[in-house]
């Protein structure tokens, strides 16, 4: 697209936005509007944000009515529009926030990274380069125009540092909101609750804000040892690369030294180690070139420094050893980038087929693992497991919650919260380490994850050993084949019919006291046993368990979702 005809494009845009704008205007009260939102959204509220505001009221406010104003709009002035008009509005439509990386520019193209959807677009942007740099982040509104992908209104910077903090608590909010709107996902999030992330933007900028006159972050240029690191780069590289280094040591500053009670002085010390697993596993960095990024940059500082001064030449010493092997950085940096390997075949075969047992527990999963996250939890110092305040807590945020009888309970007292702990110690989405519990990134990338996808991990789970032995609580030497013949069992029924809790009555043993609830609770089985002694296997039960099945009888060994991967 050239020059000329981007500009007349974009002048047709203005127009038919200042004609929606005065649309609005005319048939909404805005004061009723800005009353609802409470004052809650106090990015709305600054002048400067007039664009957004106006952006999201065009396309993301929904009326009484039930539609947007510019679906209303479309559909009342259609006729006194331009057809090219009309296309701009239609393809508007489905535009939504995120936040975006800039991954690379080519031209007037950038490639970019929406990191709450996992999609890449290539948007047309000719004026982008002179505003944000590759490898930045900014939290913006993507849509088409005329079959092109690019920025809507406002462009906005976040720091490096405030990334994992923004995806963090867009996640949280996003399985909270899907508490009441099951079966919602990350796409539809964004575009039905995007104003959830304007409101999570605004607390992390007001922080930044306060924490830099408090930690003053971008004083680098105040110490003499930095002007004269710039001055070394400058004399070694171009402008744009030296900014590129110095913003990095300004990220690290503000996300490792001060969340350390640690001061700018404090990074020619900086522990190497530890910061660079500590920003591997808190998603500060996410990707193997932040990572390279990082590593060449500290090795410039540190070869400067030990220059200088010869007693940084040990720490200059320990930056090359881990430039010149980064590789065992590179493979925990690729177990979070590649969490979960899951069949997408399968999770597209079941997506329609959850149930409401299947998605209770899904919800109430994300629950319990909210409730952990932005803490640290003290664990019982004989098991190492959940104490009992805090189990009280989850088991009342729980849609399926626990019904306890016992004065003094304990974990395996609530079923389900039992299950979530070996679940997410299965998975590696939550660590324990001196007797402390605790959320890590590998929990963020778990709650990305579609409905479908999820629960196949905790199908996967119950079929393994974990479950028999730490769920269950039976013995090294029960045998695997009493779950198995169950497994059997259950998969020989036909979902029409009724069977008596008899029906898994082998070899003496009646294995449904073993197992039916928990294959209950995962959405596989129905039963009611007190009033009319009824058990049923669902639809769901019965496509995985013949699927199960299936490849075991074809001596197939390809497991749904490999979990050796996760035993890392």
């Amino acid at each position: 697209m050239n020059t000329a005809n981007n500009k007349g494009l974009k002048k047709i845009e203005l127009d038919v936005t200042k004609k929606l704008f005065k649309y609005i205007y005319n048939n909404v009260n805005l004061n009723k509007v800005i009353e609802d939102l409470d004052k809650e959204y106090s990015y709305f509220y600054d002048k400067e944000n007039n664009i957004a505001f106006n952006i999201w009221l065009s396309l993301d406010y929904i009326h009484k009515n039930g539609k947007t104003f510019t679906e209303q709009f479309l559909e009342e002035q259609s006729t006194g529009l331009t057809k090219k008009e009309r296309k701009i509005l239609e393809e508007r439509k489905d535009s939504y926030v995120s936040l975006f990386e800039i991954i690379k520019y080519d031209k007037e193209n950038v490639l970019v990274r929406d990191l709450l959807t996992e999609q890449n677009f290539s948007l047309v942007e000719p004026d982008l380069p002179n505003i944000i740099k590759e490898g930045e982040y900014v939290f913006s509104r993507i849509g088409k125009s005329f079959d092109n992908y690019n920025f809507i209104g406002d462009i906005n910077y976040l720091p490096l540092s405030s990334k994992s903090e923004f995806v963090k608590n867009v996640l949280k909010n996003f399985n909270l909101t899907r508490r009441d709107y099951r079966g919602l996902t990350m796409k539809d999030y964004l575009k039905r609750f995007g104003i959830n992330l304007y409101k999570i933007y605004d607390e992390i900028i007001f922080y930044l804000i306060d924490s830099e006159s408090e930690f003053d972050f971008y004083a680098l240029d105040e110490l003499e040892e930095f002007n004269e690191f710039e001055n070394y780069l400058n004399s070694k590289m171009s402008e744009n690369e030296t900014i590129s280094h110095i913003n990095n040591l300004s990220n690290i500053v503000e996300y490792y030294l001060v969340d350390n009670d640690k001061t700018i002085e404090d990074l020619p010390i900086l522990n190497l180690n530890n910061f660079f697993n500590d920003s591997i596993e808190d998603g500060f960095i996410g990707v193997r070139r932040e990572l390279m990024a990082y590593i060449k940059t500290l090795k410039l500082y540190f070869h400067f420094l030990s220059r200088r001064d010869e007693k940084y030449i040990k720490q200059y010493k320990k930056i090359l050893k881990i430039s010149d092997n980064p590789f065992v950085l590179i493979k925990k940096l690729n177990s979070y980038e590649q969490s979960f390997k899951i069949d997408k075949n399968l999770s597209y075969y079941i997506k329609d087929l959850l149930n409401s047992d299947a998605l209770k527990l899904i919800n109430d999963f994300d629950v319990f693992l909210i409730y952990i996250e932005g803490k640290v939890l003290d664990l019982t110092a004989k098991k190492s497991f959940i104490k009992r305040e805090d189990l009280l807590q989850i088991n009342e945020h729980l849609e399926s919650s626990s019904n306890i009888s016992s004065k003094a309970p304990n974990q395996r007292d609530f079923i389900n919260i039992n299950f979530f702990y070996y679940l997410a110690l299965e998975l590696n989405i939550l660590t324990i380490l001196k007797n402390k519990m605790y959320f890590n990134k590998k929990a963020m990338d778990y709650l990305l994850l579609e409905d479908d996808e999820k629960y196949l991990l905790h199908f996967e789970f119950i079929q393994s050993e974990s479950f028999v032995l730490n769920v269950l609580n039976y013995e090294n030497d029960f045998s695997r084949k009493e779950k198995d013949d169950f497994l059997d069992r259950l998969s020989l029924m036909n979902p029409s019919k009724k069977y008596s809790y008899d029906y898994f009555s082998l070899d003496s043993k009646n294995h449904f006291f073993s197992f039916g609830r928990y294959f209950k609770l995962i959405g596989l089985m129905d039963y009611n046993l007190y009033e009319e002694n009824s058990i049923k296997i669902t639809r769901l039960g019965k496509k995985l368990t013949n699927y199960v099945l299936h490849n075991k009888d074809s001596k197939d060994k390809i497991n749904i979702i490999d979990i050796m991967q996760f035993k890392r």
